[in-house]
């Protein structure tokens, strides 16, 4: 039985590496909407000047069936009412963010993984299925619906936080951090790292950014969620007498657990180090503020969820293709 848990663990854990690359802290900056919404009432107010020659009781009542025609036809449209809109607003919050170039260089990332590190006997199997499976048109999908429920104006909220200057900086480091061609860099990077650690107040800053971001947690969640969906996707194509108990899947991801967020935590913190390298730490200060604010730490959480679903989806895809595979000769006779 233990044999079976621990088969899928080697390969979940290259795309454990590739999942660093791209699972970097996003943020924005609240936009400040019933501020803005009381100007344009005033700048309209301003240019309508047949009100203002009616007396103080027509122009309320005036103003007041204007306001329920709008919020009676925003009503019936809603987002349905008008995708092109809510779509251009979520394309623009994608980019502007950099999740969606990030998330997109995942494709080539896996691919130069899977290559380098699947050298084993059964590792074309491996690679082919892992690349079948895991996608970056996957991930955004999931990341879509999760956002599907999200008003217009909240999504106008996020794009306004990503268009402040210091996080266009961030969310371009971020993007350059994540590209294939910066592999080779980060390497190097981190052995640099290794040999000489940066000052107590830049590591206490980075540390400062993964806590409030939750990088290292969330990307530990999304690899939890991956071992498991391939577990459950294995045990669902394997015959009920040689399934996996549930209860046993569960405990072996609780032991496994730790052993991951060590890694994580470490490796978390050499990939924001790198991604971060050329802001100073007054930007660094900066940044940790923006990732304290409650439109921020809305944003963070649907996007983790949306890849973290999409991670458990790919995995149990992963898990029943992988029950299929000739299973090796050391192991029927174990």
């Amino acid at each position: 039985m233990k044999n079976k848990l621990i088969t899928l663990l080697g390969p979940i854990l290259v795309m454990a590496l590739v999942l660093l690359y791209f699972a970097m802290p996003k943020k924005g900056t609240e936009v400040e909407q019933m501020t803005e919404g009381t100007q344009d009432e005033a700048q309209i107010e301003k240019q309508n000047p047949l009100e203002e020659s009616q007396n103080t009781q027509d122009k309320k009542a005036s103003m007041t069936a204007a306001e329920k025609e709008v919020k009676s036809s925003e009503t019936e449209k809603g987002d349905k009412g008008n995708p092109l809109a809510w779509d251009r607003s979520f394309e623009e919050l994608l980019d502007l963010s950099g999740v969606e170039k990030q998330i997109k260089n995942f494709d080539e990332l896996l691919k130069k993984q899977l290559d380098f590190d699947m050298g084993s006997k059964d590792g074309p199997a491996w690679t082919k299925i892992m690349a079948k499976h895991f996608k970056s048109k996957f991930i955004l999908a999931e990341i879509r619906k999760e956002f599907k429920n999200i008003p217009a104006d909240e999504l106008k909220e996020m794009v306004e936080s990503f268009n402040d200057p210091l996080m266009k900086k961030v969310s371009k480091l971020e993007e350059l951090a994540t590209a294939s061609e910066a592999q080779e860099q980060f390497e190097e990077f981190s052995d640099d790292y290794d040999k000489q650690p940066p000052n107590e107040e830049r590591e206490r800053l980075i540390k400062s950014i993964d806590q409030l971001s939750g990088s290292t947690e969330n990307t530990v969640n999304m690899v939890m969620a991956m071992m498991k969906g391939a577990q459950v996707g294995q045990n669902a194509e394997l015959p009920q007498s040689e399934r996996i108990p549930p209860q046993e899947i569960d405990e072996a991801m609780k032991e496994i657990k730790p052993q991951i967020k060590e890694m994580m935590a470490v490796s978390m913190q050499k990939t924001q180090a790198f991604a971060y390298k050329d802001l100073p730490n007054e930007e660094l200060k900066d940044l940790a503020e923006k990732l304290r604010e409650k439109n921020v730490k809305k944003y963070q959480n649907l996007i983790n969820k949306g890849i973290t679903r999409a991670f458990s989806n790919m995995g149990e895809n992963l898990g029943k293709d992988m029950a299929k595979l000739p299973i090796p000769e050391e192991e029927k006779n174990e």
